[in-house]
């Protein structure tokens, strides 16, 4: 008869766990989790790594003026970088050497430096440009340009302050009563008519008495601003006759009058504002006898600012522009985008960032000499940290692996 005790019996799906097996899986687990968190840190460690190198970029490119110029460039000879002045944010004004004849300024010296070629090397040599760059026409007298460019006066006319003047038909002697009427030589241009010298008297005895007497009026009258015509009309009377009428603008001689009465134009688009005195000298034919007469003029400027033109404003030089514009073909521009007549720059590409510089200096024998050279900048991204974080990652899976099995 089967015994009926069940427990002498095994059943088929008992599974016997020994005490060995069950400590060896307490210890997996145990392995697991330390390889887990081990991995955590490595991953967190690696990213900390290339956070920080990758911060320390924008650290490096902040360098600006003074320690950032370079007059020109050591890695780059035909960009200069000049902190006088500087740009409006404190980083340095930056000049290409793209258009050969240019010339910039650069450094505490405002030293010039000349592009000889589109491409080259900045050099302080300015001979060593191909050629002299088109002179740029002033506007304010050229009759070709006058005002603007391409802008040409009629026939006759002459450019003061960059307007077209008619010639004074009455008294022009090259202009005289119409546009190209010149007078005949030793004849003067009198209400418009080309007039001959009164002939010389005869020569009174020696010994006549009397003085001679001059006076003069101007038209238009005083005050006139810088670059109109002044009609010097004179008028003499002498005893023995009048030889001539010497008429002076301070010390220099404008014109001669051979008669008792004439004119003498005088051009004050070379003169500057300021008070001048205007001097007559009356001679007599006979006996020498002499006398003079003055008066003052007083000219004005057409401009009191001072301030220079803003940007598109007409200039002969850099000098008739407003700080931080050039004069580019007549007008003045941003010298980051001439082409712009806005001066914004809306529509040019913007400027690469220039690389930034670091100063070394040096003992010398007269002083301290310093060089800029370009800051290393670290590269972002991976790198050994990354490596070694993804190593240790992949040798504690395997380990895992291992002590699984």
């Amino acid at each position: 008869m089967p015994s009926s005790d069940k427990t002498a019996q095994g059943s088929p799906f008992e599974i016997i766990t020994t005490g060995k097996s069950k400590k060896v899986g307490k210890t997996g687990i145990i392995v697991g989790i330390s390889i887990v968190l081990f991995l955590a840190l490595s991953v967190i460690a690696g990213v900390l790594l290339v956070k920080q190198q990758q911060t320390a970029t924008p650290q490096a490119a902040g360098s600006q003026c003074p320690a950032a110029e370079a007059c020109p460039n050591s890695t780059q000879p035909n960009l200069l970088q000049s902190c006088h002045p500087a740009d409006g944010d404190g980083t340095t004004v930056d000049s290409l050497c793209n258009q050969a004849g240019r010339v910039e300024t650069c450094g505490p010296a405002t030293t010039k430096y000349c592009c000889p070629s589109a491409g080259g090397s900045w050099t302080t040599n300015m001979s060593a440009c191909n050629a002299s760059p088109t002179p740029t026409p002033n506007l304010a007298t050229d009759p070709n340009n006058c005002g603007q460019l391409g802008h040409a006066c009629p026939s006759g006319n002459t450019c003061q302050q960059g307007v077209c003047v008619a010639p004074n038909l009455q008294t022009d002697p090259k202009n005289c009563g119409a546009i190209g009427a010149v007078c005949a030589s030793g004849t003067t241009c009198v209400s418009g008519t080309c007039v001959s010298p009164t002939p010389t008297p005869t020569a009174a005895p020696t010994g006549s008495t009397g003085q001679c007497s001059g006076s003069f009026s101007t038209t238009p009258s005083t005050p006139q601003t810088v670059g109109t015509q002044i009609s010097i009309n004179a008028t003499a009377t002498c005893p023995n006759g009048v030889k001539s009428i010497a008429v002076y603008v301070e010390t220099t001689l404008i014109g001669t009058i051979t008669t008792s009465q004439g004119t003498v134009v005088w051009n004050t688009g070379s003169n500057s504002a300021g008070a001048y005195t205007i001097k007559i000298v009356v001679s007599d034919t006979g006996s020498g006898l002499s006398s003079d007469t003055t008066d003052n003029f007083d000219l004005t400027s057409t401009s009191s600012s001072g301030n220079g033109n803003s940007c598109n404003g007409s200039c002969g030089s850099n000098s008739n522009c407003q700080s931080g514009l050039y004069c580019y073909s007549g007008y003045c521009r941003n010298p980051l985008c001439a082409s712009d007549s806005t001066c914004g720059c809306g529509a040019a590409t913007a400027t690469p960032t220039a690389t930034p510089l670091a100063t070394a200096t040096s003992a010398g024998t007269t002083g301290t000499t310093t060089q800029s050279t370009p800051l290393p900048i670290p590269v972002t991204g991976t790198d050994w940290a990354t490596y070694a974080g993804a190593g240790v990652g992949v040798t504690a899976v395997i380990v895992s692996i291992l002590l699984a099995l």
